[in-house]
């Protein structure tokens, strides 16, 4: 971050004069920042986003989800009455420094995943209780696309001199997602499934503060906050707190308790459910996304991803039947 940038971000939100980066956050593809202004902790937020209408939407996404009652971390309005100040085409927001708990990845209890359950049905209750649209939509998925992205990722791939053992597993991962795309006939509209609830979009323990005990605190990161079947963001969000790869007859009696918590809050259909399944695997291999950031762009910040994405598609490759199975037997 630029000197100049701190000095106007004091200015326009009158904070202390010796205000002063303390911390540096790295989330996804932004950086953002922890602030000590006189006794009071601050968060910046720096937006990857370059469009001012798209930061607006997720301010308004936030205010609405607060209003309804979900516990949302809201920014600060500087000295001009705007929740966003924009310098030299960045977008910041300044936040209170909130903390809390995140269980971990392997050591989040059930109480804490019916807690995760029933706060996100809250949140998609709020599309029923008080509708609001954004413009930004789930989409199906773009086969042309895929190809393109596909066949650059394995020409790069193959023009390496020395192959690591990644490079191998991530040509042996596009070739069975560019078979199971070549295969595939259905299209998301074949499905069904009502596109128009207000979801958070990266629903996820990351996103979230716990309490000591198994309570959400706080909910933060809407910047992906989209229109979306809500089937779709609970499995995802079922998938990546809880298989991360690994679908083992234990994650999946966790995913049961996760799925039930909602479905008591919320319920859903077991039509919906099943459609849900599918439509989630055909998107996921219509996906390249680490793929295409490690061989295309040079960026290996997403290759954490990249296992669990290997592992579960193989396993649901096979097993989908048996995931549908096990999931719709706790909806009644």
């Amino acid at each position: 971050m630029q000197n100049q940038h701190l000095q106007q971000i004091i200015t326009a939100y009158a904070l202390m004069p010796d205000t002063a980066i303390v911390g540096e956050h790295k989330e996804g593809l932004s950086n953002n920042y922890a602030l000590q202004s006189g006794g009071a902790r601050l968060f910046l937020k720096v937006y990857r986003h370059t469009d001012e209408a798209k930061v607006r939407e997720i301010h308004k996404v936030k205010a609405y989800f607060a209003e309804g009652g979900i516990p949302i971390v809201l920014p600060r309005k500087n000295v001009s009455g705007e929740t966003l100040t924009i310098l030299d085409d960045t977008f910041y927001a300044l936040f209170p420094y909130v903390e809390g708990r995140h269980p971990g990845k392997g050591n989040i209890t059930l109480d804490e995943l019916a807690a995760m359950g029933e706060m996100l049905a809250d949140m998609h209750l709020q599309s029923v209780k008080r509708p609001f649209v954004i413009d930004d939509f789930f989409k199906g998925w773009d086969v042309e696309t895929f190809a393109a992205k596909a066949e650059a990722i394995l020409q790069v791939i193959a023009g390496k001199a020395e192959r690591t053992e990644l490079d191998n597993q991530m040509e042996e991962l596009v070739l069975l997602k560019r078979s199971l795309v070549e295969a595939n006939t259905k299209r998301f509209e074949d499905f069904n499934l009502p596109n128009d609830t207000l979801t958070h979009g990266d629903y996820h323990d990351f996103n979230l503060f716990f309490n000591d005990g198994p309570h959400v605190t706080w909910v933060f990161d809407l910047e992906k906050a989209e229109m979306a079947p809500r089937v779709i963001e609970l499995l995802r969000s079922m998938e990546y707190v809880i298989m991360n790869g690994d679908f083992s007859q234990e994650n999946i009696e966790k995913a049961k308790h996760y799925v039930r918590a909602y479905h008591q809050k919320y319920p859903i259909s077991k039509e919906e459910v099943a459609a849900g399944v599918e439509v989630r695997y055909i998107k996921d291999f219509h996906s390249l996304w680490v793929e295409g950031e490690y061989n295309l762009k040079s960026n290996d910040r997403f290759n954490r991803f990249f296992e669990s994405s290997y592992l579960g598609l193989q396993w649901l490759t096979e097993n989908r039947a048996h995931l549908k199975e096990e999931l719709l037997s706790v909806l009644g």
